[in-house]
C-alpha cells in the first residue's frame, strides 16, 4: 500500500474557465445553429487538402522536369 505522507499537495485552484455565474444565460436560437465538427469532418478536410497538395506537387514536378529538359537541351546546343 502506498503512503500518501510523501505526496506534495499544491493549493487547489479552480479549473480554467472564463464563465462565471453572471455570464450564464439561457440558450437562444442562435446557439442551436452552431455547427458540430466531427472527427470524420476533420479527416475529410485533411484528406481533401492532401489530395490538392499532391495534385499541385505533381503539376510542379512536371513543370520542373519540362524546364530542366529544355535547359539541358539548350546547354547541349551551346556545347556543339
Amino acid at each position: 500500500m502506498m503512503s500518501t505522507d510523501r505526496l506534495a499537495f499544491k493549493d487547489d485552484h479552480p479549473l480554467a474557465n472564463s464563465t462565471t455565474i453572471d455570464d450564464v444565460r439561457p440558450a437562444t436560437a442562435d446557439d442551436n445553429r452552431e455547427e458540430v465538427v466531427t472527427v470524420f469532418d476533420v479527416a475529410n478536410e485533411i484528406e481533401m487538402t492532401l489530395k490538392q497538395l499532391e495534385a499541385k506537387t505533381v503539376a510542379n514536378d512536371k513543370q520542373f522536369e519540362q524546364t530542366l529538359k529544355l535547359f539541358e537541351e539548350k546547354l547541349s546546343r551551346m556545347n556543339r
